[in-house]
């Protein structure tokens, strides 16, 4: 048995694509899957399920997402293994006060190449530290987030979803409660 991490992209958000967690736990389940779990109202849930496919799991829930809300809502998973990777690879210290609200990862649907990590890097042009590392942005937006004019998916193509270091650490410890 897999644990798996969903991150639905733009749920909840500003009041747009309503969805409760009892519902999205529910959906979750009819998709075959067990031990789930929601975090937040922001779209973020853990799960078990076979093998580690997690193309075909992401593909399974935005069709049934899709059907549910009546329109595409991305969904980037990860497996347990490769989220926990990930929040290891973060290059920015995460203490202090209001770290973990400042300091943001972004998941992206897939690996950018070196030129689109370089031209997004360089394009940087705020006080944002920034680092491309695989399937993930970091990000620590040094004057807080409020503000910032930072923009991830368009410069590196595909699908980006972000949480800050507060809710991921919540996630990993939530995939970790086996």
């Amino acid at each position: 048995m897999t644990v798996f991490i969903a991150l639905l992209r733009g749920v909840n958000v500003g009041g747009a694509n309503r969805l409760k967690m009892a519902d999205l736990k529910a959906l979750v389940e009819s998709a075959g899957f067990t031990r789930v779990r929601t975090l937040l109202q922001s779209g973020n849930v853990v799960f078990d399920g076979e093998g580690d496919d997690t193309a075909a799991a992401g593909a399974r829930l935005e069709g049934l997402l899709e059907t549910r809300m009546g329109k595409p809502i991305p969904v980037l998973v990860l497996t347990r293994a490769e989220f926990e990777r990930a929040l290891a690879a973060n290059p920015h210290p995460v203490d202090g006060p209001g770290a973990g609200s400042r300091v943001v990862v972004a998941f992206l649907s897939r690996t950018p190449s070196r030129a689109e990590a370089a031209r997004f890097l360089a394009g940087v042009s705020g006080p944002e530290r920034c680092a491309v590392k695989g399937r993930a942005v970091y990000v620590d937006y040094v004057d807080g987030i409020a503000d910032s004019k930072l923009k991830i998916d368009s410069r590196l193509g595909g699908v980006a979803t972000a949480r800050n270091w507060n809710t991921v650490t919540k996630l990993a410890a939530l995939a970790a409660d086996a």
